[in-house]
């Protein structure tokens, strides 16, 4: 296929990269131009006066674009994405995910790999330290393997530590996990990552704002942090440094409106201090997936009670079971359980008990109960 039938074929999505790869354009002018004109290829049809007219695009800007883009370059970068099968969406596309659509800096082009599709179900991004402890490996494990079981996505950020743990628990336990990573996808970063990076490919997905060939230099990994929290309903730092990208993500997280979760540490471990500090400053203390499904499933269509845990509660009666899903951590008076579950208090009560001695529940002074 010679450049013109490749143009003539893929014409918006051309002149959308050619568009957005101008020099002197970025994210901004980019954004606004697509706002003011609807489309890349109604920008480069407008007249030079009309494109100086919106305000924010000056004679040089303009000129640039009346010039038009290299069809060589767009050719080229065909021609890479074939080859890499790497695939691309855009911010006006219907299969760009809907949380990071709705964040006020959403990256205008994704690169992808994988089944891009499915991170619009619930999703929860696990970061943390590169230099894990032990301690950091096995909640990583252990709450990723909960989320997974509790029909949640995982996303982290293809990093060596919690967020590898994180990315293999889920494959191991057959769920879906995303990598945002902060280079090319014909990139493998880190190397020895690399059995995992197939394994994204076919059963996971990969996703990049970086175009291919882009090296995975320290600058591009803090941008990268504000699409790994868009992704998600919300953040949980396992491990984290006082000073860490960990803490980058959930800051971006708590400017998107989401979710931001820590798990405490030992207070001597400096690994522990970005975490410790978090719950200090208002994320939620969390030891467990429950933590986070409590908090999140009033926003999204995610039940209460993990898969594991209605493993545990065969043991309960019919109202029984009602009674624990309406429960949480925090506890709830005995009126409003029985409005929940539309029973009266004495039997209530009585059930209550049992779920007491069985030990499901503890109870609270002033008739309220609460979960294990």
């Amino acid at each position: 296929m010679n450049n013109a039938d490749t143009l003539k074929q893929n014409r918006g999505l051309a002149d959308f990269l050619g568009l957005f790869m101008l020099p002197g354009i970025g994210e901004i002018r980019f954004r606004k131009l697509l706002e003011n004109f609807g489309t890349a290829e109604a920008v480069f049809e407008a007249s030079e006066e009309d494109i100086l007219q919106t305000g924010y695009i000056g004679a040089r800007q303009a000129n640039t674009i009346k010039k038009g883009y290299d069809n060589q370059i767009i050719d080229s970068l065909f021609a890479t994405l074939e080859k890499e099968e790497i695939k691309i969406v855009n911010f006006q596309d219907a299969d760009y995910p809907r949380n990071l659509k709705n964040i006020y800096d959403c990256p205008p082009i994704l690169f992808y790999r994988g089944d891009i599709s499915r991170l619009n179900m619930p999703s929860v991004a696990i970061v943390g330290s590169r230099k894990a402890s032990g301690y950091g490996k096995s909640m990583s494990r252990k709450i990723t393997q909960e989320l997974v079981e509790a029909g949640f996505a995982i996303i982290s950020g293809f990093a060596r530590g919690i967020d590898t743990i994180a990315h293999k628990t889920a494959v191991e336990n057959g769920g879906f996990t995303a990598a945002v990573m902060g280079c090319g996808l014909d990139r493998i970063y880190p190397p020895e990552n690399k059995d995992l990076f197939g394994q994204l490919c076919e059963k996971g997905c990969l996703i990049s704002e970086f175009f291919p060939g882009t090296p995975p230099v320290g600058g591009n990994f803090p941008k990268r942090n504000r699409v790994l929290s868009g992704l998600s309903h919300g953040v949980a730092v396992i491990e984290a440094a006082y000073r860490s990208g960990a803490l980058s993500t959930a800051r971006h997280a708590l400017e998107q409106g989401r979710g931001v979760f820590a798990v405490p540490g030992p207070a001597d471990s400096p690994y522990s201090d970005g975490t410790n500090n978090l719950i200090k400053s208002g994320a939620k203390l969390t030891t467990c997936a429950q933590d986070i499904i409590e908090e999140l499933h009033n926003q999204i269509d995610i039940p209460l009670v993990s898969k594991s845990e209605k493993k545990t509660m065969e043991k309960l009666s019919g109202q029984q079971k009602q009674i624990y899903e309406c429960l949480d951590s925090t506890g709830l008076h005995v009126d409003k359980i029985a409005k929940k579950v539309e029973s009266d208090i004495p039997n209530v009560l009585n059930n209550l008990l049992e779920m007491e001695l069985m030990g499901y529940i503890r109870a609270l002074p002033g008739q309220r109960y609460a979960r294990v």
